[in-house]
């Protein structure tokens, strides 16, 4: 990587700095990258302290350069990593880039001692300046249980994933989303997680049910702490009615996690997606327009039905997580605010069941 896409030399003295790590390796993801970088820094307390570590594969210069310009007009530091040499035949693999996060401890600096990983697909609420006070007790990382765990399905294929490597994993979990991972680097260096990682696993990894997501449940077991699920939200559709509160029942107040400082659009969910919240996809494309891929628009955000379905999904959302679970704030307030910017949605919503009913009739009478 040429110098000139180094914004600024590592310092030795780590500890003034927030270093927050990032893996790609396609082109469609750089996008989100952006959002998610520039999310983080207009959030933070203290933007100049953030340095931005990326590792990569599969990339060149010009597209590098995109982050970069996505980014230049806020203070920041952006170091680029290529470890393509260090993963051989798999840097031309770009299913196998959900691994390169295990490598963080090898790839960046020695001296720096705590990081934060994200994945791509995340939008930044909250000021991460609050996660360098917070003490990790002795544990390898900071996590956020993954609320889809049990209604997904995942228990029983990674139980059996972990027999096949002579390793063992509790049916009922918990289970961490590895899409934020607050590292104490001194501990993942020390234990060797990725080296824990290839020799259970090895050429195994085809067997994982999500990447590598699931080899770091089975190794990292009793090495994690708890977080809340503010950091690192994860509300696709089908976990709207269907959250899982109970694991998430000693760690903080639903009506504050619901609030997130940093939403995670995982899975097939992203930002730009079909079933999106309108205001969450708004909130998107804002950071989007600052950065080297403004006025880009998704697919399914170009058609007639776009604005409509999001609005609609925002009701929903209001209705459950609001009237019937009462987990939000102030949700009367907020659906006269949408019913005022929206108001046909309430017709659409109420006429829902009955769509629903006619092809339940028309399938059963072909």
């Amino acid at each position: 990587m040429p110098e000139s896409l180094v914004s600024k030399k590592l310092s030795e003295q780590t500890n003034e700095f927030f270093d927050v790590v990032f893996t790609t390796n396609r082109e469609k993801d750089l996008k989100y990258l952006a959002v998610a970088g520039r999310s983080l820094l207009q959030n933070c307390s203290q933007p100049e302290r953030v340095r931005f570590h990326i590792l990569y594969t599969l990339l060149d210069e010009a597209q590098i350069q995109r982050i970069n310009d996505s980014w230049k007009d806020l203070a920041s530091s952006v170091n680029f990593y290529s470890i393509e040499n260090r993963l051989g035949e798999l840097a031309r693999d770009p299913g196998y880039g959900y691994w390169y996060r295990i490598y963080l401890g090898d790839v960046l600096p020695s001296s720096i001692s705590k990081a934060l990983y994200l994945d791509t697909d995340v939008v930044v609420h909250g000021d991460i300046a609050e996660l360098w006070n917070l003490q990790l007790d002795g544990k390898v990382a900071g996590v956020v249980w993954d609320p889809g765990y049990r209604y997904f399905g995942i228990a029983e294929q990674l139980q059996t994933q972990a027999r096949k490597n002579a390793l063992n994993f509790p049916g009922e979990g918990p289970y961490f989303n590895t899409g934020f991972l607050l590292i104490d680097l001194r501990l993942w260096r020390s234990r060797d997680i990725p080296g824990q990682v290839e020799q259970h696993f090895g050429d195994r990894h085809q067997d994982s049910v999500l990447h590598d997501q699931d080899e770091l449940n089975i190794i990292l077991q009793g090495q994690v702490l708890a977080l809340s699920p503010t950091w690192n939200l994860i509300e696709p559709i089908a976990l709207i009615e269907n959250w899982d509160f109970d694991i998430y029942r000693d760690l903080a107040d639903p009506k504050t996690y619901f609030t997130p400082k940093i939403r995670h659009f995982s899975g097939a969910s992203k930002a730009d997606s079909a079933l999106v919240r309108s205001t969450e996809k708004a909130n998107f494309y804002r950071f989007l327009d600052k950065t080297d891929w403004a006025g880009w628009r998704s697919v399914s955000d170009s058609k007639w039905w776009a604005k409509p379905l999001s609005e609609m999904v925002e009701l929903h959302y209001i209705l459950v997580r609001g009237l019937r679970q009462r987990v939000m704030t102030c949700p009367l307030a907020r659906l006269r605010k949408h019913l005022q910017r929206a108001p046909y949605t309430a017709l659409l919503y109420l006429g829902l069941p009955l769509y629903r009913l006619y092809r339940k009739i028309r399938d059963h009478f072909p």
